[in-house]
């Protein structure tokens, strides 16, 4: 039975913008605990491959560091102007019909093992 991650990072960051942030949240860079400076998502990402799980993103056409993120790490993506979390889960289920279960992850989480 294979289980994978959706990690879901189709979403346009509205409330992000609204709060006073510049472009997508998920480009955003951070150091973590250990000094990494990278992008939120690429700490999400790098927590995902780290479980040892397969891994497929669903993503917006248009957020190139999140597809140059992937393709660095040979990880497949779903394109998806997403207008919800629904449309985007629904997305990486089906990409993935091989899979007997999926496990959902935020693309703007990293802080989840």
């Amino acid at each position: 039975m294979t289980t994978g991650i959706v990690i879901t990072a189709a979403g346009r960051g509205e409330r992000f913008i609204q709060a006073g942030g510049q472009g997508n949240k998920l480009n955003a860079g951070f150091a973590d605990a250990a000094g990494e400076r990278r992008s939120l998502f690429e700490h999400t990402l790098c927590q995902a491959l780290a479980s040892g799980l397969p891994v497929q993103v669903v993503t917006r056409p248009d957020n190139l560091p999140v597809l140059a993120a992937c393709a660095a790490n040979q990880v497949p993506v779903t394109l998806l102007a997403s207008a919800g979390l629904g449309d985007s889960i629904a997305a990486g289920v089906a990409a993935t019909p091989h899979w007997q279960g999926w496990l959902i992850h935020l693309a703007d989480m990293p802080f989840v093992g």
